[in-house]
């Protein structure tokens, strides 16, 4: 299954967006694959000019080892 993430109303420039946002769309999309997609790959895409910022970085690898800690993953 595809999950397609909607261009927030910045546009495509979320680089100014709060940690919070981007941790819950992505948690929002791992949940969903985890539970809907037995078996399958969680594909996280990141845009160097927003995952560059040392405040989303360390919301990623709180995200990351949340995810690592799941059953079955």
């Amino acid at each position: 299954a595809h999950v397609h993430s909607p261009v927030g109303a910045q546009g495509m420039n979320t680089g100014l967006q709060a940690p919070s946002q981007m941790e819950e769309c992505w948690r929002a999309d791992f949940d969903y694959a985890h539970r809907d997609c037995a078996g399958g790959v969680f594909i996280l895409t990141m845009h160097p000019q927003t995952i560059g910022r040392g405040r989303y970085f360390l919301m990623l690898r709180a995200l990351l080892d949340a995810f690592a800690a799941r059953d079955g993953v």
